[in-house]
């Protein structure tokens, strides 16, 4: 910074220069980003002031010019260019941008620097390459979520069926006279026991004969059906 000393009658007899050692801070700006993005800081002229090569800054107090523009040339927008970002021709390649500008007095923002933030396209690509990844790992859980269900219902299916089968084979040796129901009282299943206690007249007769009033019995007229069920013997026989 720097501003002129008048004297008494208005004259410039002098100049104050104030000079801030500003690496500390351009360092902390380049430290403070993603490693995949590159950081370029220029004045209005877009002489480079910081970026990734630091021997092509401050060309200006060297004679040299060193810039932005001359570097970076901007392409037309095209299929697959990232939302909200410039594709530029660089030295290294194709490079996506976007910048900001930084007044140093809100009210002169004419005076300012420019920040840009670069991501070349190797990047972008694996950027892309890990979104994939990313979408293709979902995709692979969903699935495998998927089959676990599947593997658990197969397994309680198969749990059900040993078990209907078990409770199958128990009714079927049972000595006693077992008879199942339908919802609508008719009988549909019933085991030896049972055809040996109305063995005078052909099951499929007596099934058809016999309906249960009720498909929830109680234990009132669960014994109300072995009595109907003995006096169908008697009057069967």
């Amino acid at each position: 910074m720097a501003t002129p000393v008048f004297d008494g009658q208005g004259r410039v007899f002098g100049i104050v220069i104030l000079n801030y050692n500003a690496s500390r801070l351009l360092q902390s700006l380049r430290y403070s980003i993603p490693v995949e993005l590159r950081v370029y800081l220029t004045n209005r002229d877009g002489d480079y002031l910081l970026q990734p090569d630091a021997g092509r800054t401050f060309g200006f107090e060297h004679g040299q010019r060193w810039r932005w523009q001359d570097d970076f040339h901007p392409q037309p927008a095209g299929a697959g260019q990232p939302d909200g970002l410039q594709a530029y021709t660089s030295p290294n390649g194709t490079a996506y941008a976007r910048w900001l500008d930084i007044p140093f007095d809100p009210a002169a923002p004419e005076h300012y620097c420019r920040v840009y933030a670069v991501l070349p396209d190797e990047a972008v690509a694996k950027l892309a390459q890990t979104a994939r990844l990313s979408a293709l790992g979902s995709a692979l859980g969903v699935f495998l979520l998927i089959g676990l269900v599947l593997a658990v219902y197969r397994r309680k299916y198969r749990q059900a069926n040993a078990r209907q089968a078990e409770l199958a084979a128990i009714v079927e040796s049972s000595h006693d006279a077992i008879i199942g129901c339908a919802a609508d009282g008719r009988i549909d299943s019933w085991n030896r026991g049972a055809e040996n206690m109305l063995a005078t007249r052909p099951r499929r007769r007596w099934a058809n004969r016999w309906r249960i009033s009720s498909s929830c019995p109680s234990q009132t007229t669960a014994s109300r059906r072995c009595s109907a069920c003995s006096g169908n013997r008697r009057r069967w026989s």
